[in-house]
């Protein structure tokens, strides 16, 4: 008898969204959900090792830097991370705030190997994660997430010389529209 392939379980870390809204709730992309299934994969929902609620109480995230915000206890990192375990790859969304849990998600990722993608505020989590930093966007780049939506995940990037991702796509620094 054959053996059935198992689906790759991919994890998607969820955001707790509290802009504007007279409720706290965590949420995920749909967008995502449907690329996931589409290429064969099972989404999961990753939540937050607190309530959007918590996080909210414990520090004003739009004021607060995120290296100032605090770290998770040693069992909500406990707990996050089993939950983790179970993932073929993770992807963290974009969204106009960032928090220290999704740090630690990409953190863990990077240590064990497992695939990761963040999109815009995730991409933003992954290179805190490895220790770079991010500069704030200028006003004109921010006030693209009130764009349409077919306008609004469009930025300009610039390949760095002879990096790997320059070399895949045939050298030269380029700059690109994506």
């Amino acid at each position: 008898m054959f053996k059935k392939k198992r689906k790759p379980i991919i994890g998607i870390v969820a955001k707790p969204n509290y802009h504007g809204l007279p409720w706290f709730q965590e949420t995920i992309y749909d967008d995502w959900r449907v690329a996931i299934e589409k290429s064969g994969g099972v989404p999961i929902a990753i939540l937050p090792p607190q309530s959007a609620r918590n996080i909210a109480k414990k520090y004003d995230v739009e004021d607060t830097p995120i290296s100032k915000a605090p770290d998770l206890t040693l069992s909500e990192k406990r707990d996050l991370f089993e939950a983790l375990r179970i993932c073929n790859g993770i992807v963290l969304e974009g969204g106009q705030s960032c928090h220290r849990y999704e740090i630690d998600v990409a953190k863990w990722a990077i240590e064990h190997n497992v695939p990761l993608i963040g999109s815009c505020a995730g991409f933003n989590n992954i290179v805190w994660a490895m220790g770079g930093d991010v500069r704030q966007g200028a006003k004109s780049e921010l006030e693209r997430h009130d764009r349409p939506y077919e306008e609004k995940y469009s930025h300009h990037v610039t390949i760095a010389k002879n990096s790997r991702l320059d070399k895949l796509l045939g050298g030269g620094g380029k700059a690109y529209q994506s």
